[in-house]
């Protein structure tokens, strides 16, 4: 199945939201990503709430396990799938 190439733009702003919140080695990149996920107050376009909403993904799940083990390995193989980021909520 073919993706809209503005659902991967998308599922990548998202998925490297995620490895900043984990990974990054810059504590302001990593804070950034942290507040970018977090953030309510934005339901524009671009916000956190917007990108999962467009892909279908419940935020609250994304938040509550952006940081698990098994997320991790999945984000680094969805880059070109965002049905993938689904499985990331679901972990």
């Amino acid at each position: 199945m073919e993706h809209a190439p503005e659902h991967l733009l998308w599922a990548n702003v998202l998925l490297q939201a995620i490895q900043d919140a984990c990974r990054n080695e810059s504590m302001f990149t990593r804070k950034e990503a942290v507040r970018w996920i977090w953030d309510d107050s934005r339901k524009g376009v671009g916000s956190m709430l917007w990108v999962c909403d467009i892909l279908g993904v419940d935020p609250w799940r994304i938040r509550l396990n952006y940081s698990n083990r098994e997320s991790m390995k999945l984000v680094r193989n969805a880059r070109n799938n965002p049905k993938l980021i689904r499985r990331i909520a679901k972990t």
